[in-house]
């Protein structure tokens, strides 16, 4: 459950700066779960990292979230995240995607012929428990 606790009158520009921004993320990432469609990540013998992958009917959007799984361990690591709705039937090898990791800021360009068959690299920094990406098809 998200919630907010403050006398939101006093809180500073900053703190409600990033409260709009949160707010605004969530939307997004809803926007990734309206069909349903998700494949989860989960604990496996030996995993750094558990999360889910929600997408769009029509292919056009994605949202990953990760969490590190074992939070006494602070080493960076990274994990390969399959990304299926760059498998499923009608979505053409050269079709692009826009992939944004919002934690790092990086804004990337990949087919999905290179999501299909290398998915999605999730870096995790020293320190970093959590990796949200949100995924779009360019026209």
């Amino acid at each position: 459950i998200w919630g907010l606790v403050a006398d939101l009158p006093e809180i500073s520009e900053r703190q409600r700066a990033v409260i709009i921004e949160e707010v605004a993320r969530y939307r997004r990432f809803n926007e990734a779960k309206r069909d349903n469609l998700y494949e989860i990540h989960s604990v496996p013998d030996n995993t750094d990292a558990v999360g889910v992958v929600y997408w769009t009917a029509d292919n056009a959007q994605a949202a990953v979230l990760m969490l590190r799984w074992d939070t006494r361990s602070r080493a960076p690591f990274s994990k390969k995240i399959a990304m299926p709705f760059a498998d499923a039937p009608g979505v053409e090898e050269g079709i692009r995607y826009r992939v944004e990791c919002v934690d790092s800021g990086s804004l990337e360009t990949h087919t999905a012929r290179a999501l299909r068959q290398h998915g999605l690299d999730a870096a995790f920094g020293d320190g970093q428990l959590s990796i949200m990406v949100f995924i779009e098809r360019i026209p």
